[in-house]
């Protein structure tokens, strides 16, 4: 848990995210805190689809090419990465974030 009095940065992607034919924004993302130095607790919330408070994520090797959720910066297979730990039980569990990202901007 947080225990100073600063408010996390919110990190919204610069692109907009393809929804079958049409475009959404991209969702806001919020890195709360890094419980251990595998896994970070995330806010996640896209206007249109989902919003998920203090969900956990875990890093994981890219097994496919996408999009980091935080920067736009493309993944590529083999790039370390965090994941929606429950993946199967979330609309997000698709979503990536390059661990490098993460580590930047972890609150202190």
């Amino acid at each position: 848990m947080r225990t100073d009095n600063r408010q996390p940065e919110v990190f919204r992607s610069p692109q907009l995210w393809p929804v079958g034919r049409a475009f959404k924004p991209s969702p806001v993302v919020i890195v709360l805190e890094r419980p251990t130095p595998s896994t970070a607790v995330i806010d996640c919330s896209d206007s249109t689809s989902c919003c998920y408070r203090h969900q956990t994520w875990r890093t994981v090797r890219a097994r496919t090419h996408g999009v980091c959720a935080i920067s736009g910066q493309p993944i590529t297979r083999g790039d370390l990465i965090y994941v929606p730990a429950k993946r199967s039980d979330v609309r997000n569990g698709q979503a990536m974030i390059l661990s490098s990202i993460v580590e930047c901007e972890t609150p202190s």
